[in-house]
């Protein structure tokens, strides 16, 4: 009984090398790539959590940035005041913009934006405790778009925080406008990324009383918004605002 089992194990183990054998010669093997996840989860009929986590909290992707049509009037010539301001001008807006003395009795929406008779919009941007005061104006053809806080040169202001100089320009990055404001802001308040989180704050509010299609990108990118967030107390009796003290029975 014994030496039938071994002749079959031998017999098998035979057949499945002559097999590989011709295998290798018909078809010569191919170097194997590992598969990423997502195409595994589909090789396997399963749903990639990944995609599905992504897809719940972004269902669509963000909306593109306002796109004028091709016969868009040109921008009127500047008058004499605001060219003596250093004001630019601007087509016709896409969609025209709301100011405060629209605004319905009870409504709170940052969309009524003041606008002085130069072109210039006023906003205040808030973040933790940094309050934002913004003016935005359309830079002219013979100058160049610059940002400004409290006096100095945003490059000045940050320094070598390059990841808040992104998040004060991202409102123009978002509307394709890059260039084509200036920006002065006084902020006062806070550390410097409440600070530079206010200033873009009042930014997007401001490009929404220079054009009102400029909401529909500023609002899915999460920056008209005010963002509630603060640094939480901490309570008397306890290390911190939720930490505790080490429990000790005696």
């Amino acid at each position: 009984m014994l030496a039938r089992v071994t002749a079959r194990r031998s017999l098998a183990r035979c057949n499945s090398s002559l097999g590989s054998a011709a295998r290798r010669i018909a078809l010569p093997q191919q170097p194997s790539r590992p598969l990423s996840v997502a195409a595994a989860h589909a090789q396997a009929g399963r749903r990639d959590p990944v995609a599905a986590a992504l897809a719940k909290h972004w269902p669509s992707p963000p909306p593109p940035p306002p796109q004028w049509p091709a016969n868009r009037p040109p921008a009127p010539e500047p008058t004499a005041a605001q060219i003596e301001a250093g004001v630019g001008t601007r087509p016709p807006p896409l969609i025209p913009p709301l100011r405060p003395e629209d605004r319905p009795a009870g409504d709170t929406a940052r969309y009524y934006v003041k606008v002085d008779e130069l072109g210039r919009a006023y906003a205040t941007g808030r973040r933790k405790t940094a309050v934002a005061s913004v003016v935005l104006w359309p830079t002219p053809a013979d100058r160049a778009a610059s940002v400004r806080v409290n006096g100095m040169d945003l490059a000045d202001f940050l320094g070598g925080h390059w990841a808040l100089r992104h998040v004060v320009l991202s409102p123009f990055l978002k509307t394709a406008t890059t260039g084509e404001f200036t920006v002065t802001a006084r902020v006062d308040g806070g550390g410097l990324s409440g600070q530079a989180q206010a200033i873009r704050h009042g930014i997007s509010t401001a490009l929404q009383g220079i054009d009102l299609a400029f909401r529909k990108p500023l609002r899915a990118a999460g920056f008209v918004t005010r963002d509630p967030r603060r640094r939480e107390r901490k309570k008397p009796g306890q290390a911190g605002a939720r930490k505790k003290f080490a429990w000790v029975k005696r």
